[in-house]
C-alpha cells in the first residue's frame, strides 16, 4: 500500500484533515477531508488532557486503523497568540574561501544556539539574507560563491516551550509519529499565494476561532511575521449579545448571510429581530474597527506599510471569511487591498477554505522535505552497500 500523507491543523474550535497520496506522475491526489469539532485545545494550548486524547488521539487512532493505512508522514500545524517572530544574524568564516553547504549550515546553527530560550521552542525557521564579506547587499544564493565570511539572517518562529512540549509529548506517548510541526498560517500560503505574489510583496492573514496569525512575503521570503489574540469568536459574543441569540443559533443562521449576501436580499431575521442587511453589516464594521484598534492590529499593518511593499494587498483566509463582505470591511479599517483567499489556479480544488492549512501542510513537506528524505534514503543505501563489500572502508 502507497504511504499516505495526513495534513492536521489543530484549531481552537475545530480539527482540519486532509489525507493524501502520491500518483503516477508525482502529484498530490488528495483522498479525503474531515472537519471535527473539538474543545480540549484552545490558542496553541491542550486545556483538557482527558478530552485531548479522546477528540484528537483517539480519532487519529481510529482513522489510521479504519482506512488501512501502514505507512504515513504527518504534518500538524496550529495557531498560538504566543508565537514569537525573531531576526537574528550570525557570522562564520568561509573554511575554503568557497561557500559550501556545510558553511551554511554552520552558520545557521550559530544563529539558532543563540536565540535558545528556556521559556520559547522553535519551531520554524527560514533564511530570509545572505551576506558575503561585509557586504550591505544581500545575494539570495550564495553557494559557490569566493568569499572569507559568510553572515546569514534568519527568520525563526518560536512558542511557549511548555505548550509546545506537553502537545509534543501527547503524540510520542501515543506511538503518533509527527513528522513536522508547523505554524499557520506557513502551509496556506502555498496553496494561497502565488510566487510572483511573494516576490513582489503581500500578506496572508489568518483569523481563525481564537487568534489572529499574520504572514509577510517579500522578494518570496518570510520577513515578518506576527499573531494577536482576536479571533472569531470575538465577533461571535457580540453577534450573539447584540441579538440574544445563542452561538448555536448563529453559526445555524451564517449560510443564510452568505446567501443573502449573493441575491443582494434587504433585510435578514437574526433571533427575533429583522434587520437591514446594510444596518448588519455596519455593526460588524464597528466591532471590526474596534477590535483592530484595541489589539494594535492597525497600529502593526500602519508599520508594515513603511518597511514592506505590500504591492498584492492581504490575502484573507480562516473563520471569519465566512461572513459576507468581510473583506471590504478589513480593507477599510487597515487601508490596504484585501481580498478573500482562493486556491492557486492548477493545484487541487477543495470546496471549503477550512482546509487551505491542512492541505498546505502537505503541499510544504512535500517541497521542502520529500525530496531531501528521498536523496538521503538514497545515499544511505549505497553507503550501506559499499560498507557490506569493503567493511574497513568507513573506519
Amino acid at each position: 500500500m502507497s504511504e499516505k500523507f495526513l495534513g492536521l491543523d489543530l484549531g481552537s474550535k475545530n480539527l482540519k484533515l486532509c489525507v493524501a497520496e502520491i500518483n503516477e506522475t508525482g502529484e498530490l491526489n488528495l483522498l479525503t477531508t474531515i472537519k471535527k469539532e473539538i474543545n480540549s485545545f484552545r490558542n496553541g494550548e491542550i486545556i483538557d488532557d482527558e478530552e485531548f486524547n479522546k477528540e484528537v488521539i483517539g480519532f487519529l487512532k481510529d482513522l489510521i486503523f479504519q482506512l488501512g493505512i501502514k505507512n504515513y508522514k504527518i504534518v500538524l500545524s496550529f495557531s498560538s497568540s504566543t508565537f514569537n517572530f525573531q531576526k537574528i544574524k550570525a557570522k562564520t568564516i568561509v573554511e575554503n574561501r568557497e561557500v559550501s553547504e556545510e558553511d551554511i549550515k554552520r552558520c545557521k546553527q550559530i544563529a539558532k544556539t543563540s536565540l535558545i530560550s528556556q521559556n520559547y521552542e522553535t519551531i520554524y525557521e527560514e533564511t530570509i539574507n545572505y551576506f558575503l564579506d561585509n557586504s550591505p547587499t544581500s545575494t539570495r544564493n550564495p553557494l559557490g560563491f569566493e568569499a572569507r565570511y559568510l553572515e546569514i539572517e534568519l527568520g525563526l518562529i518560536q512558542v511557549f516551550k511548555s505548550f509546545f512540549l506537553k502537545l509534543q509529548n501527547f503524540f510520542k506517548e501515543n506511538k503518533i509519529k509527527i513528522d513536522l510541526f508547523l505554524p499557520n498560517p506557513i502551509g496556506a500560503s502555498y496553496v494561497v499565494v502565488e510566487d510572483k505574489d511573494k516576490e513582489s510583496g503581500c500578506v496572508l492573514m489568518d483569523i481563525g476561532y481564537k487568534t489572529t496569525v499574520i504572514s509577510v512575503f517579500n522578494e518570496r521570503k518570510l520577513v515578518n511575521f506576527n499573531s494577536f489574540q482576536f479571533g472569531y469568536e470575538d465577533l461571535i459574543k457580540d453577534i450573539t449579545l447584540e441579538y440574544g441569540i445563542s452561538e448555536i443559533d448563529w453559526l445555524k443562521i451564517v449560510n443564510e448571510f452568505l446567501e443573502d449576501s449573493k441575491n443582494k436580499k434587504s433585510s435578514l431575521k437574526i433571533g427575533k429581530q429583522k434587520i437591514s442587511y446594510s444596518n448588519f453589516l455596519k455593526f460588524v464594521e464597528k466591532r471590526i474597527l474596534f477590535y483592530f484598534k484595541k489589539r494594535e492590529i492597525n497600529d502593526y499593518f500602519n508599520k508594515l506599510k513603511e518597511n514592506y511593499s505590500l504591492i498584492n494587498g492581504v490575502y484573507l483566509i480562516g473563520g471569519l471569511t465566512n461572513l459576507p463582505e468581510i473583506e471590504n470591511i478589513i480593507k477599510k479599517s487597515i487601508r490596504i487591498l484585501t481580498r478573500k483567499g482562493k486556491t492557486i489556479e492548477g493545484l487541487i480544488e477543495i470546496e471549503s477554505g477550512d482546509f487551505y492549512n491542512s492541505l498546505g501542510n502537505l503541499n510544504y513537506f512535500l517541497e521542502n522535505y520529500q525530496d531531501k528524505e528521498f536523496w538521503e534514503d538514497f545515499w544511505g543505501f549505497f553507503k550501506n552497500l559499499f560498507s557490506n563489500f569493503f567493511p574497513f572502508s568507513s573506519k
